[in-house]
């Protein structure tokens, strides 16, 4: 699974329908599940793809027959790329199901089928995907009445058990991301397969995504894409209790690639904090790198916070995010955050040669502005940001007795 890179494309639209929640948890027990595997059934999907660098529409169904393979039948799955007729094109993929689970052999991966769906489980409960390598967490279920009226199953899960869902099955729908694929890369890299926008039961639309304008829509070409790679981590240790603490003791910090995300036509990488091996959720923030500058999205914008190409005598404005208060140095949370415009100015360039890889430069910095915030970006790393974390310092100094203190210890990326 971990060789295996998937995407998440995230839609930014308004919903020309709904799909109504009647209940946040089931009131009625199943005693059968209505099936998702059915000649009648059409799944409108969109994909981004990394190589050309679009985001495609497409549709997705079965064959009325079913073969044998090994033990079991399965229905082959077919493809179109046309938003109408019959221009079908036969898939390496099959599929069955049983009692509201759902199986996919992809014979281009293996003949062995993986389960990808099992109704049946409530929170709390745990699924595994990839072989038993990763682990879903059942979050919550709920129960979501179609456009034609009919009550379905709504099971909601995540990569932890205190993250909010982000995976969602649908009764006699399947799952809505990666819908007859047989590998999941949700908790790691995410290079995704497909996204569910629409789906139909004879030639009727009975559910669509909230956040779709539409269920087809022409390709959107190119789309820009980030060369911040998918396994980037920036290491870093932070103070465990109040600055200054008991033996200034420090805990492990990390900044991790979540999920990624399209916004306005441009691929972004989403990362997080985990803290003490604790994932804070309220940290995401959608980044990207291109032409050796570094934008994160907040406030619909992209901002600059680095400009890698700048030189020595150069002014630099920068932003900082909101959430900049879960990347700082000290377990402490600022109530609110100055986000900038903040200035600062390129005093000397050296270099710095890590373990592996070209050697990056290193940027000497003098803040111009935000010395009532205590904001400033200290020395930056080419690719990797300053030294005192990712957006730098805010309202802290750390204390003489805390020499060793909380700072960016290592950076790793596997470069595009």
């Amino acid at each position: 699974m971990k060789n295996l890179l998937l995407s998440y494309v995230m839609l930014l639209g308004l919903c020309y329908f709904t799909n109504e929640v009647v209940a946040n948890s089931p009131s009625t027990t199943f005693s059968s599940f209505a099936k998702v595997l059915s000649p009648d059934h059409v799944w409108y999907t969109v994909s981004f793809d990394v190589w050309r660098g679009g985001v495609y529409y497409g549709r997705r169904k079965i064959t009325d027959d079913s073969i044998l393979i090994g033990n079991h039948y399965y229905h082959k799955i077919l493809y179109s790329q046309d938003s109408i007729g019959n221009n079908w094109t036969q898939t390496h993929k099959y599929t069955r199901e049983l009692d509201g689970k759902l199986w996919v052999l992809d014979s281009v991966i293996n003949y062995e089928e993986v389960l990808v769906m099992d109704m049946n489980l409530e929170v709390g409960d745990r699924f595994g995907i990839n072989q038993g390598d990763d682990t879903l967490y059942v979050i919550s279920t709920k129960i979501l009445n179609d456009f034609a009226g009919r009550l379905r199953k709504v099971v909601e899960l995540s990569c932890q058990p205190d993250e909010a869902a982000f995976i969602t099955w649908i009764e006699g729908i399947g799952p809505l991301r990666d819908i007859f694929e047989a590998a999941m890369g949700y908790c790691y890299v995410d290079f995704g397969f497909n996204t569910l926008t629409c789906f139909y039961t004879n030639d009727v639309q009975v559910w669509v995504r909230e956040n779709s304008l539409s269920c087809w829509e022409e390709p959107i070409l190119p789309v820009s894409f980030s060369d911040i790679h998918p396994w980037s981590t920036w290491y870093s240790t932070t103070w465990n209790n109040e600055p200054g603490g008991e033996e200034c003791a420090l805990g492990i910090n990390t900044i991790n690639v979540k999920p990624s995300i399209l916004i306005k036509r441009q691929w972004s990488r989403v990362l997080g904090v985990t803290d003490n091996g604790v994932y804070n959720s309220e940290s995401a923030v959608p980044f990207y790198r291109k032409d050796n500058k570094m934008y994160f999205y907040e406030d619909d914008e992209w901002k600059l916070l680095y400009d890698f190409n700048a030189q020595v005598g150069d002014t630099v404005t920068y932003y900082i995010s909101s959430k900049a208060k879960y990347y700082q140095l000290h377990g402490l949370f600022f109530d609110t955050i100055y986000t900038g415009p903040y200035q600062l100015v390129i005093i000397d360039i050296d270099t710095v040669y890590p373990e592996r890889g070209q050697p990056l430069k290193r940027f000497k910095t003098e803040r111009i502005n935000g010395h009532e915030q205590g904001h400033f970006m200290g020395d930056i790393i080419e690719r990797a940001g300053s030294v005192l974390k990712l957006f730098g310092n805010y309202g802290i100094i750390i204390p003489p007795e805390c020499i060793n203190g909380p700072r960016l210890r290592c950076f790793e990326e596997i470069p595009l």
